[in-house]
């Protein structure tokens, strides 16, 4: 499902002794999963800087700062590594650096801009945000969709902490559903087909959490991958097949214990 971009607008007035000092207009995009090359993140966060300098012009208060890294946070036990960029993504030593990058984080600070002040993209596992901030609503208005329409196309597909939580709780459930199955087909009132099909139940219930929770889930499914090279179809959506054509196999599997006990209850009543 694509996901829409979410958009905040916040008003502050800071109010001094001579009366309003300044204005500033906030407007916060998210996207979804991001999954894209170094070059295609590069060439969105180009198109921003260019912006910012025909906005803004060339100011000595202005700073940006630019890091890719393979979060901790998403590997624990994994050593991380992290790359600081100053005023521009070079694709080329990022992919030498970070083959896969699971963190992103772009700030661009100016404090005495008056058009924009503060932007800031963190592309997260939990999250991704754009967030444009100054004293200018139109410029912020402007930069704000700019980077939405430049990065909004690298968001592809499912992933991330919240889409691994649904997944985590639908595999309970139906881990749950088939122990409790098998429990209930062992009481001597509802003891229907095959002697091993109870047991079964049960342990192939056992089985997918466990094997749930040891799969690389968090590799398969992340809220960020930043590859080397442009990502295919297959790089893309491979975890979406992998995930679908294990609910597929669950499936057809529980259909076929179904079906069995069907069959052996007409075969028991028809005896």
């Amino acid at each position: 499902m694509p996901h829409k971009p979410v958009v905040t607008l916040i008003l502050l007035t800071l109010i001094g002794s001579r009366g309003v000092h300044a204005v500033t207009f906030t407007q916060t995009r998210t996207l979804g999963p991001v999954r894209a090359s170094y070059t295609q993140l590069a060439t969105a966060v180009d198109h921003i800087n260019a912006f910012l300098a025909e906005t803004n012009g060339k100011s000595p208060h202005a700073s940006l700062e630019i890091t890719i890294s393979s979060s901790v946070e998403l590997f624990p036990g994994k050593e991380s590594s992290q790359v600081a960029f100053g005023d521009r993504l070079n694709a080329a030593i990022a992919a030498e650096s970070i083959p896969v990058a699971h963190t992103f984080n772009y700030t661009y600070i100016c404090s005495d801009c008056r058009a924009i002040s503060r932007v800031t993209i963190e592309f997260h596992d939990f999250q991704r945000k754009i967030t444009v901030a100054g004293p200018s609503f139109e410029h912020v208005s402007a930069l704000a969709g700019l980077a939405n329409e430049q990065l909004a196309p690298l968001a592809h597909g499912v992933g991330g902490l919240a889409a691994r939580g649904v997944a985590g709780v639908v595999i309970f459930c139906i881990s749950f559903v088939m122990q409790g199955v098998g429990l209930l087909l062992q009481l001597p009132s509802l003891r229907v087909g095959p002697r091993w099909l109870p047991m079964t139940l049960s342990i192939v219930g056992l089985a997918i959490i466990i094997a749930y929770w040891a799969a690389p889930t968090i590799e398969w499914f992340p809220g960020v991958a930043i590859y080397g090279s442009s990502p295919s179809f297959m790089t893309r959506y491979a975890p979406e097949v992998t995930f679908w054509g294990a609910v597929g196999s669950i499936a057809i599997s529980i259909a076929g214990v179904v079906i069995s006990v069907y069959l052996a209850r007409r075969q028991k009543q028809g005896a």
